[in-house]
């Protein structure tokens, strides 16, 4: 079972609703709008999971968005957020608690699976080495998340 199952199945267990997963032709869209490509496992992702619906949330207080809600951390920060210009090419994939803070991920145009990091403070904290070592560590609940 690979790691988009398992947060799924995760997820499923807590009786947390999912949306609907997204087609190929949004994952085409959005790689063309942004001029990106999304690595093969933010695509899974996207493609079988999709996120949770409503922006609800699982036990531990993690919500995870859609494709539709998959935006550009600088397009959401207010001009007065410090670290609006720390992450570029970075877009929002998850927050922890209602926007406590958020997690992004640093897409290119060579779909690598790339770094995480979490935002909403003055500094720039990196999470995770790459998208499939986040979900990794969110499947066994590490505290290097929060």
């Amino acid at each position: 079972m690979n790691v988009i199952n398992k947060i799924k199945s995760k997820l499923q267990k807590q009786n947390v609703r999912l949306n609907t997963p997204a087609t190929w032709q949004d994952i085409l869209a959005f790689e063309y709008k942004y001029q990106v490509k999304l690595s093969p496992i933010l695509r899974t992702y996207f493609l079988e999971f999709n996120g949770i619906a409503d922006r609800d949330m699982d036990d531990k207080y993690f919500t995870f968005l859609s494709l539709t809600d998959f935006q550009s951390f600088e397009s959401i920060a207010s001009d007065y957020d410090k670290d609006k210009y720390l992450y570029p090419n970075c877009f929002v994939f998850s927050d922890y608690l209602v926007w406590c803070w958020g997690y992004v991920v640093q897409l290119d145009q060579l779909g690598l699976d790339s770094v995480v990091y979490q935002v909403g403070g003055a500094e720039k904290i990196k999470i995770a080495d790459s998208f499939t070592a986040f979900l990794n560590q969110y499947l066994i609940d590490s505290d290097e998340l929060l």
